[in-house]
C-alpha cells in the first residue's frame, strides 16, 4: 500500500470567476468586452474535471459561455442555460471526462461570457495538472 496519496505529485487547482457585468452577445468568439478568465491553465496542461455555475441571486434568463483560449484563438467549450428559477447559493455542475487545454508557451484558459448584463453569478473550476 502507498504512503502518499497518488494525487500528491499532482494537486487539483482551482479557478474562479465572477461573471462579467457587461453582456457580450458574440457566440463565435467572445472579443474583450465582458469577459473574465475563470481557469489560468497550466504550463504543463490540464484536465479540466468539473465545472460549477453557482447563482449569487436570482438568475436572469440567458447564457453563460464558457470559452477555451489558446493565446490566438477561442473555442466555445460548454454553455450554461440561466433561468428564473436557479436561486442563490447552489451549484449547477457540469462533470467533464475529456476536457483538456493543452501546453503552450502560453497555457491555454478559460474564459466566460455571459449573453445577459449584471448575470449574478461566478464559476468555479475544478482541474488538475498532467
Amino acid at each position: 500500500m502507498a504512503t502518499t496519496p497518488a494525487f500528491a505529485a499532482n494537486p487539483p487547482y482551482a479557478g474562479r470567476g465572477l461573471v462579467s457585468p457587461t453582456a457580450n452577445l458574440l457566440t463565435s468568439a467572445p472579443g474583450a468586452s465582458g469577459q473574465v478568465t475563470i481557469y489560468p491553465g497550466a504550463a504543463t496542461g490540464c484536465r479540466i474535471k468539473q465545472i460549477d455555475l453557482v447563482m449569487l441571486a436570482v438568475g436572469l434568463v440567458g447564457d453563460i459561455i464558457i470559452w477555451a483560449f489558446d493565446g490566438t484563438n477561442y473555442w466555445n467549450v460548454d454553455t450554461f442555460s440561466v433561468t428564473t428559477l436557479m436561486g442563490p447559493g447552489r451549484p449547477y455542475s457540469r462533470r467533464y471526462s475529456a476536457l483538456f487545454l493543452n501546453p503552450a508557451a502560453t497555457a491555454e484558459t478559460l474564459t466566460c461570457t455571459s449573453t445577459v448584463a449584471s448575470q449574478p453569478a461566478e464559476m468555479n473550476v475544478y482541474a488538475a495538472s498532467f
